[in-house]
């Protein structure tokens, strides 16, 4: 098993996640479009200034779902789901937060 030990602690760094940090985050929710993300899986019609769409989350027959990609947050207006692409990426695909910083990296390289 590969890895770097951490001082001290007898346990071995995890190679493929290092704690990033609220800067590192930021940068990488600024370089990942919110809304092209969202429309691999939701279709999106553009409404003003937002997007609009069925709601994944829930059983919806009216476009409640408004992903702004000004603000790059999305919400449901029926039930309530709302974030940002990390909480996008942990709901829609059951991920950790870990699983999803990851994921959203190997989308931008």
């Amino acid at each position: 098993v590969g890895g770097e030990r951490v001082s001290g602690t007898g346990m071995r760094k995890n190679p493929a996640w290092v704690v990033p940090t609220l800067k590192d985050l930021d940068r990488l929710r600024r370089k990942v479009s919110l809304v092209k993300v969202i429309r691999q899986w939701v279709p999106l019609t553009k409404a003003r200034k937002h997007y609009k769409g069925l709601c994944p989350f829930h059983q919806d027959t009216v476009p409640l779902f408004v992903v702004n990609q000004k603000r790059r947050i999305f919400h449901c207006f029926g039930c309530g789901v709302g974030g940002d692409i990390f909480g996008w990426t942990m709901r829609y695909h059951r991920m950790t937060f870990p699983e999803a910083v990851a994921w959203i990296r190997r989308q931008t390289s």
